[in-house]
Formats: C-alpha cells, sequence, structure tokens
C-alpha cells in the first residue's frame, strides 16, 4: 500500500515476528544485589526510553523534558549490557552492578496484540496520505492495484474498504432516514400550493426525472457515483421543480391556459422561458469552474450532477411540463 501515490506510508493493527531482546533475569541475582525484577525492569525503562523531568514553555506550547542514555548507548546491545543498575544495598557499599551481571538477553519474537471489532478478529490496515491527495482517489488506486495483481482472499477471509467508505455509508444511512419525512412535506406543500392532486403528481414527477437527468449526466462524464452525487440530486431537485412550478402557476393564471386552451398554453409557456433560462445559465455557470479547476473524484461529480442535471432539466421545464398540463387541462 505504501507504493500507491499520494500514500507516505502505512500501518497495521496486527504485526507479526517483530523481534526484542529479553533479559532473563533471575530471582536469585536480583536478591544478590538488592533489587526486585520490578526495580531492574524501571531502572531500565527510565534508561532506555527515558523519564519526563520537567518541561519548557515555548510561546503556548509546552515541551517536557525527557531524561536518558545517548543514543550511542541505546543502540548498541553491547553498551546496554555495560549499563550501571544501582540499588540500596549496592550504594551503601559504594558499588554498582552492569545489567550483564543479572542474565543474558535473548532475542524473541514478540506476541502481536489481536484487534478485534464486534468479536471478530480484524487486521485494520491504515494508510497516511500526502498533502493534496483525497481518500477517495487513493482508495480506487488501491483497489486496482489489487485487481491488476489478482489478489484473491483465502478462505474465511474477507475484505472491506473502511474509512471514508464507512462514513459514507452512515452519511447515506442518515439521509435515507429523513428523506420519507421530507418527501411528505413536499408533497403535502405542492398540494395545499396548487389545491391539485395531479398537479402535486406532475410535479413530482419532474422531481425523479430531473435526478435521472443528473445521473446521466454523470454517466456521461465517467465519473464515479458516490455520496457527493446523490448530495447534488437532492440540491437538483429544488433548481429542477422551480422552473415546472413557474410555468403551471402561468397556466393556472390565464383561465384559457387553464381550460386547455393549446395555444394559451404555449404562450404562457414561453413567457416564463425568459425566466427560466437565465436561471439556469446562472447556476449552470456558477459550476463551471469546479468543472474545469478541480481534479480528482471528489467535487467533479457533485458539480456534474448539479449542472447536467439543471441543464437538462429545462426540457421538462418548458416541454414535458407544459404536454403533461395540457393532457390533464383538456376539454372532454
Amino acid at each position: 500500500m505504501s507504493q500507491v501515490p499520494g500514500i507516505s506510508h502505512s500501518i497495521a493493527s496486527i504485526t507479526f515476528g517483530e523481534p526484542e531482546w529479553v533479559l532473563e533475569a533471575t530471582q536469585d541475582a536480583s536478591k544478590m544485589a538488592g533489587m526486585s525484577l520490578v526495580e531492574i525492569a524501571r531502572q531500565l525503562q527510565y534508561a532506555l526510553d527515558g523519564k519526563v523531568g520537567g518541561s519548557i514553555l515555548e510561546g503556548t506550547e509546552e515541551i517536557p523534558i525527557r531524561i536518558r542514555v545517548g543514543d550511542s548507548l541505546r543502540g548498541e546491545l553491547a553498551q546496554i549490557q555495560s549499563l550501571p543498575l544501582l540499588s540500596e544495598k549496592l550504594i551503601s557499599q559504594g558499588l554498582w552492578m552492569p545489567v550483564s551481571a543479572l542474565g543474558n538477553f535473548q532475542l524473541r519474537p514478540t506476541v502481536a496484540g489481536i484487534t478485534r471489532q464486534n468479536g471478530e478478529r480484524v487486521n485494520n490496515v491504515e494508510a497516511f496520505l500526502l498533502t493534496g491527495a483525497t481518500a477517495i482517489d487513493v482508495g480506487e488506486q488501491v483497489l486496482k492495484s489489487l485487481e491488476n495483481m489478482n489478489f484473491i482472499m483465502p478462505k474465511g477471509y474477507r475484505f472491506k474498504m473502511a474509512g471514508d467508505a464507512d462514513e459514507q455509508q452512515e452519511a447515506l444511512g442518515q439521509l435515507a432516514t429523513y428523506a420519507p419525512v421530507l418527501l411528505v412535506l413536499m408533497i403535502t406543500t405542492l398540494i395545499l400550493s396548487f389545491r391539485s392532486l395531479r398537479l402535486a403528481l406532475v410535479i413530482g414527477s419532474v422531481a425523479v426525472l430531473s435526478v435521472g437527468l443528473g445521473m446521466f449526466s454523470l454517466w456521461l462524464s465517467g465519473l464515479p457515483i458516490g455520496f457527493n452525487p446523490l448530495l447534488g440530486c437532492a440540491g437538483l431537485i429544488g433548481v429542477a421543480i422551480n422552473g415546472s412550478i413557474v410555468v403551471i402557476a402561468a397556466i393556472n393564471a390565464n383561465p384559457q391556459a387553464k381550460a386547455g386552451d393549446i395555444s394559451q398554453i404555449v404562450e404562457e409557456t414561453m413567457g416564463c422561458s425568459r425566466h427560466i433560462l437565465s436561471t439556469t445559465f446562472t447556476t449552470v455557470g456558477g459550476f463551471i469552474p469546479m468543472l474545469l479547476f478541480s481534479e480528482g473524484t471528489f467535487w467533479p461529480p457533485l458539480a456534474v450532477v448539479l449542472a447536467g442535471g439543471v441543464g437538462f432539466s429545462v426540457i421538462l421545464s418548458l416541454v414535458f411540463t407544459p404536454l403533461v398540463v395540457s393532457r390533464l387541462n383538456r376539454p372532454v
């Protein structure tokens, strides 16, 4: 994973076979030195890892001062074996004892910790991204690399993309939770505004078709679908149905057009065209910089869905809506 462009380094929650030096100190040797095994371990920890002895203040940041032996002593096993250990018994005699006098060092593999999630063993492989790299783009490159390697999980194992993918699924779940409530409120508002269930259904069909046109634009661009395009569809619906609402309101304001007169319906529709086209052009134009100057697959899908859906929604406002309304208002 570290070889994928955009990743600085990666870590895993489960590692195997990391070596460590173990001091095989015995109880007899420690008692002769007047120290317990815990005291021996504590002195070695203070010498190698260090102990915080104070702090300094630089501006608004407090930096701890850690005291330990030099790197040249900590990096060589022979130097560690010659480190002095002290106890009250040895100090009273004016003596000290080297670490090597307590036992020998043995090289052993460490026992790796096992991480679990919901009772299952998991190995979380995390990657740290370079500046400017997006998690979505890097994740797609990782999947592509695994596909090129013909990587197949062993039997009983499964592979799952987490991180942004988990957050995206959670966001989609929250969006799906509130979507029915918002849909009911929108339909109720339309029915009360037009005082007609049929006209409310026309607006609802425009909303559904506008989402389809937005996804069609995304398909033409070749960009992947994700949370951003779905969020863009929610914003697209409001802009797309606005034109149809204006056309229906204009038709209802004209008694002849409301009665089903085709010529009057066309006239009222053309009268609304300037407002609808100006709104469409300004909306699409606002997303052109995002389409031209943004890279990756994070912002461009959102811009494509909104710009393409709003652009195609002109057909729904100036063609689809008048045709459906004329059919509904056609005299029997």
